[in-house]
């Protein structure tokens, strides 16, 4: 975003009001150093949507009714200041006459109907409500000089001509108003959790209060948005070393896998820890997960997952979604995975595989997962992939995880991970 400033800048810094180009004024805040100002509190995608504009309203148009009687002539290959059409019937009252002429200066007169032509458009003469009669009535055109080649038409239209009923006009959406989710939720749904990782508020990303190795997470006292891990299952570390895994220092979050003379590493991001067995952190049940990832370029090694789970509640009996699960992408198409386990035990719930060019090299796919009751649908860019029929131990409070590793402990194929934003939307 460029900022421009209309008088010189000094080294002042703190709060300020923005005009927005949308109209609307947003508080940000300014530092200003060496004559450079850092603007800083606008989360990319937070202003409002534009006004659509609105549908116009055709201009009612009139239709002519019925043709009760047709006649025409004309002079060919000579001129004249007069030409004539006797009608074939005797026109009746009410109805509407309409003359058209070439050229168009002529005057269009009626003899003996006695009725009156107004011209409605050039070389068109229209009587509205004729007199009715018992004789054949003879319709003239006049030019005030001869022409050469005239002719003439005249209609008589059964009744008055009717305007076209007016089309119901096409109601202005109203605006969309915040983050939308990227297919149609039920009506009772709402954004609750918006982890964007685009926004300044994530950079630096290792930092406490975004991330700790076991917690706790918020909304405990003094907690951090997520919790990482470090542990030999399927080589996940966490350093606190920026971009060991984790970075955003590239405006995304960046999941990168590294070997050291220890092993093959990569990181997991979970919204709630597990500290003294109590969960803690975000959890929502029956809810809508959406999740903007960019997956790593192939490798069969490369463990990526997007996946939601009540595993670690102390429930008597819980679900796990793998949203997606050892995706990649590379030159011939993508691939994932998408399983459901039934806890404890961890007996499958439900499989569905992804083998398509819809998940296209080296570019970002949107993840969903809506959870209803005994249902489970999983979307890929807002589109349905597969609908699950699940207990009701998917109907349980799920945390949400994201992560890439290895599933060889001492060499593999390193890849990246990249994702844009987490977000939640739960039933009100």
């Amino acid at each position: 975003m460029t900022v421009s400033f209309p008088t010189t800048l000094t080294d002042v810094g703190g709060g300020y009001v923005m005009n927005m180009i949308s109209g609307e004024a947003t508080t940000v805040n300014v530092t200003v150093a060496s004559a450079l100002a850092t603007v800083t509190g606008l989360a990319p995608g937070s202003g409002p949507a534009p006004t659509p504009t609105s549908t116009l309203t055709p201009t009612p148009a009139l239709t002519p009714p019925p043709v009760y009687q047709q006649g025409s002539n004309q002079y060919p290959g000579a001129s004249t200041n007069t030409l004539s059409v006797t009608m074939s019937k005797p026109q009746k009252a009410g109805d509407t006459i309409v003359v058209t002429v070439n050229p168009a200066t002529a005057t269009v007169s009626d003899n003996p109907g006695g009725d009156t032509y107004t011209q409605t458009s050039p070389g068109t003469w229209t009587a509205k409500n004729v007199v009715g009669l018992t004789w054949l009535s003879t319709v003239t055109a006049t030019w005030s000089t001869s022409v050469p080649s005239p002719t003439m038409t005249v209609t008589e239209y059964a009744g008055p001509a009717q305007p076209t009923p007016t089309p119901t006009p096409t109601p202005t959406p109203a605006p969309v108003a915040g983050v939308q989710p990227a297919i149609t939720l039920p009506s009772n749904y709402a954004l609750a959790w918006n982890q964007d990782f685009t926004s300044p508020v994530y950079k630096p990303f290792n930092v406490p209060a975004i991330v700790t190795l076991k917690g706790p997470c918020l909304p405990a006292p003094g907690g951090s948005i997520w919790c990482a891990s470090r542990s030999n299952f399927q080589g996940l570390a966490y350093t606190g070393t920026d971009g060991m895994p984790f970075t955003t220092d590239n405006g995304y979050l960046n999941i990168h896998m590294y070997q050291d003379s220890t092993g093959v590493w990569g990181g997991i991001l979970a919204s709630v820890d597990t500290l003294n067995g109590l969960p803690r952190g975000f959890e929502a049940t029956n809810a809508y997960w959406e999740a903007k990832i960019k997956l790593p370029a192939g490798g069969t090694l490369q463990h990526s997952a997007f996946w939601t789970t009540s595993n670690g509640d102390g429930l008597p009996a819980m679900g796990e979604i793998d949203i997606m699960e050892y995706g990649y992408q590379n030159a011939t198409g993508g691939a994932y995975q998408i399983h459901l386990y039934n806890w404890p035990g961890g007996a499958s719930a439900g499989d569905y595989s992804v083998n398509n060019l819809s998940v296209t090299p080296d570019g970002y796919h949107v993840f969903g997962c809506l959870v209803e009751p005994l249902k489970v649908s999983v979307y890929l860019d807002g589109s349905l992939v597969h609908a699950f029929t699940v207990g009701s131990n998917f109907n349980t409070p799920m945390a949400v995880l994201f992560n890439i590793s290895s599933d060889n402990p001492t060499s593999g194929e390193l890849g990246d991970m990249a994702c844009q934003y987490i977000r939640c939307w739960t039933p009100q």
